[in-house]
């Protein structure tokens, strides 16, 4: 499951600085399907990708860098002006909410991880145009909690607290950085009160290898009072891949069930 930012001519171009050499990056379409969505071709905006981060490095120093966001004109089209050398890019496309970058640390660190994809390519760039495809795969990994209880009267906000969630991407490593075990709530609508539907998931950046988190989903009405709770162990995650948790929190059993989907939005395909 892929994100594609490709490096070739085109007709917007924008020049960043001086140099020999011109680099020409551009996003055209992506094409996107999972288990929950029908197959489409849309635009880098419908996608709901709303930020793109371009870093090049030269003899390992920040030579260039390049932030795009969804409301700027021409997103996802990208020219660089650069040196004759080699180079080495680091692209991180995300809709992550409040991005924060570092250069220093070389992060970038969202205030709520959502959907981000990242690429690191080698380049020898030469005088004259160059062109490169670079090709980004998923770094984060989704958790879905299906509830089977039938929402009471009065719930407001169920909480999810995990042991530990990653809300940072080093770019030039595509390491999960930023563990924290903070809380994370979500509002529930009163259209939900009295239905047994409810489903709401939550994403994290995802180290490279297999992992495991305890959960503890909490349902919570006026005054944050505790209507029910549920604790689930070890619960397998992965990088592109989501696990779902489903179940009871209100009941007597409480028992939660885990499936995981290793085709999570398989395949997520960039077409230009």
């Amino acid at each position: 499951m892929v994100s594609a930012l490709i490096l070739t001519s085109c007709d917007k171009v924008e020049y960043v600085v001086n140099g020999d050499c011109e680099v020409q990056f551009n996003i055209s379409q992506w094409s996107a399907s999972s288990e929950d969505l029908p197959t489409r071709t849309v635009s880098a905006t419908d996608a709901q990708m709303t930020d793109i981060w371009l870093m090049a490095y030269s003899d390992g120093n920040l030579v260039k860098q390049v932030h795009q966001s969804s409301t700027d004109d021409g997103f996802g089209s990208i020219t660089l002006k650069l040196d004759a050398g080699n180079y080495n890019f680091y692209v991180v496309s995300s809709r992550g909410a409040s991005p924060v970058v570092d250069t220093d640390a070389k992060t970038i660190t969202w205030g709520t991880v959502r959907d981000t994809f990242w690429a690191t390519e080698e380049m020898q760039v030469s005088a004259g145009t160059n062109s490169k495809d670079i090709t980004l795969s998923r770094v984060a990994s989704r958790l879905r909690l299906e509830l089977t209880d039938v929402i009471p009267d009065g719930t407001e906000k169920i909480t999810f607290h995990p042991s530990h969630w990653y809300y940072a991407l080093n770019y030039q490593t595509g390491a999960a950085l930023g563990d924290s075990d903070a809380d994370i709530s979500v509002n529930i609508p009163a259209s939900y009160i009295g239905r047994d539907d409810l489903a709401t998931a939550f994403m994290t950046i995802s180290p490279t290898t297999d992992w495991t988190v305890d959960v503890t989903a909490t349902l919570k009405g006026a005054g944050d009072a505790t209507l029910g709770t549920v604790q689930v162990d070890g619960v397998p995650m992965a990088r592109n891949k989501s696990t779902t948790m489903n179940g009871s929190i209100l009941s007597g059993t409480r028992g939660l069930g885990l499936k995981i989907n290793d085709a999570w939005l398989d395949p997520l395909e960039i077409t230009f």
